[in-house]
């Protein structure tokens, strides 16, 4: 089941505008997704959800030391994300799919889908 959930984590991640992801693994830590984001309107999207599904969100930069300005260039950045439970990975789903319907980049029958089987509220047809 969590090979199963991670892999619709990655497609919903993937759904995200400016969002690349790099890598996923499995550890003693829990399931980690490993991403760049260019698109500001997608990083809030993601730090707001892996505060619902209380999921971890680490950041770290890949530039040189110097020059600063590298430091803030969006291709320098990197981000994990770690979910330690099975529980807050599908939590962090819902919030996921929840986002994704209400900004039109998922279609109902497929966030209802995903939602039913992670125990989320279904989103309203309002469409």
């Amino acid at each position: 089941m969590q090979d199963e959930t991670s892999g619709h984590i990655e497609r919903l991640l993937e759904l995200l505008p400016g969002v690349a992801l790099r890598n996923v693994w499995t550890s003693a830590d829990g399931t980690t997704f490993s991403f760049s984001i260019s698109s500001v309107s997608s990083l809030g999207a993601i730090v707001y959800c892996t505060e619902g599904g209380n999921v971890a969100l680490r950041s770290m930069t890949e530039a040189a030391t110097r020059p600063i300005s590298g430091w803030s260039d969006p291709a320098n950045l990197r981000f994990d994300l770690v979910a330690s439970t099975q529980d807050r990975l599908e939590l962090f789903g819902v919030y996921l799919v929840w986002y994704l319907y209400d900004a039109r980049l998922l279609e109902l029958d497929v966030a209802n889908q995903l939602l039913d089987s992670w125990g989320g509220a279904r989103v309203p047809d309002v469409c």
